[in-house]
């Protein structure tokens, strides 16, 4: 008897997932505002919350990262892992990544800002990180995403723990309230 499920793919590209933050080529201005969305309705918190998230998240030119992402030097045995709109997100890694290494936002020459990682990894935008970029980065990369362990979870309560102790049927709403 197989108990595991067959593996189901449907891919949800990043843009499905973080489309406000991505920004399009042409939003050389304010990429975190989409055009749908005047300047004038963010209200001053949260446009300095993402201001800071912006800076936190910043390439400086100094870097060799920067250099790498900007053509400056060839691309050889670097790491630097550009975040395709159109594709699924690759893996969350525990290290936001050295000079050679990390993920990097579609079009600008910057880290993907934590809100946009968290968002990724199906966390809710209500969830509080604490401590540096790299920690909370870190913290992300070390967990399960939370609708993985979720999907997880109800498996195991419905053809494991059901079908040996006769429990009741599994919730179907969760932490995440869906």
């Amino acid at each position: 008897m197989n108990l595991h499920p067959d593996p189901k793919f449907e891919p949800i590209p990043v843009k499905a997932v973080i489309p406000t933050a991505l920004g399009t080529k042409s939003q050389g201005i304010n990429p975190w505002i989409s055009s749908d969305r005047p300047a004038a309705t963010i209200c001053k918190q949260e446009m300095e919350y993402r201001l800071k998230e912006l800076k936190e998240a910043e390439i400086k030119p100094g870097q060799q990262k920067y250099r790498v992402l900007t053509g400056q030097e060839p691309p050889k045995h670097f790491g630097l892992v550009r975040v395709d709109p159109e594709k699924p997100s690759p893996t969350v890694t525990k290290s936001i990544g050295g000079s050679t290494t990390g993920l990097v936002h579609p079009y600008e020459v910057r880290h993907l800002t934590i809100s946009e990682v968290k968002a990724l990894s199906s966390f809710p935008a209500g969830f509080v990180l604490e401590g540096k970029f790299a920690d909370k980065w870190a913290r992300i990369g070390n967990s399960v995403p939370p609708l993985f362990m979720r999907a997880i979870a109800g498996h195991v309560w419905k053809t494991v723990l059901n079908g040996i102790r006769n429990l009741p049927e599994a919730p179907s709403k969760g932490l995440l309230g869906s």
